[in-house]
């Protein structure tokens, strides 16, 4: 990766989900099903140490299209995609908790979720906000998206970043 990102024509995005859980984990998870899918502990260990690398060419890139649960409970082919849009950036951070240590990992992590792309997209600075705190919250089972019931990625567990 980091000799094609030298064409300049090439920018990696990092899926939160893929930062957290590997194939194993996810094995028999139905809301955790995604495309591309899961790969072993190594390659989720080096997508997480190419973050902490800081290269411009790496961002983040939240799965924020929601699928009804009756499309990822079914027999045959579901529908893939770990839905984590509600919870996104405290994912990041339980993925992501120690860079969050130092000023100088804080900065890795707001490049990684906010400045490299919009530096790629020529955006403007952010004119809002979000802070995180180090508090558990719980992923809630489901969320109603019009007349669809959203099962999210890890529903029920817990993760230790919460917005303030």
């Amino acid at each position: 990766w980091e000799e094609w990102a030298k064409t300049g024509r090439f920018f990696v995005t990092i899926t939160a989900h893929h930062l957290v859980e590997n194939e194993t984990g996810a094995y028999g998870d139905v809301g955790a099903v995604c495309k591309p899918s899961y790969k072993g502990e190594v390659d989720r260990r080096a997508l997480n140490d190419l973050v902490r690398k800081d290269h411009s060419w790496v961002m983040a890139g939240g799965d924020d299209a929601p699928h009804d649960k009756k499309a990822k409970h079914r027999i045959g082919p579901c529908a893939c995609g770990a839905y984590t849009a509600p919870f996104l950036m405290q994912l990041y951070a339980h993925a992501l908790d120690d860079l969050l240590a130092t000023p100088e990992g804080v900065k890795v992590f707001v490049n990684f979720t906010s400045n490299n792309a919009r530096k790629l997209y020529g955006q403007m600075a952010p004119t809002r906000y979000i802070d995180l705190v180090k508090r558990p919250v719980i992923i809630p089972e489901s969320y109603q998206i019009g007349s669809w019931e959203v099962e999210p990625f890890w529903a029920g567990r817990e993760i230790r970043y919460s917005l303030y």
